[in-house]
């Protein structure tokens, strides 16, 4: 299996946080989700 991350750089959907800006989407769990979705075949 093969997966591509693209990253543009850009802000959109991003928060601010003590860290400074962060992702404000799970995209840890959305990308488990979708690879776990994929993986079973459904």
């Amino acid at each position: 299996m093969r997966v591509h991350v693209t990253y543009t750089g850009g802000t959109i959907g991003m928060i601010d946080s003590p860290h400074g800006l962060v992702p404000g989407a799970d995209l840890e769990g959305w990308l488990g989700t979708l690879l776990g979705e994929s993986a079973s075949g459904q």
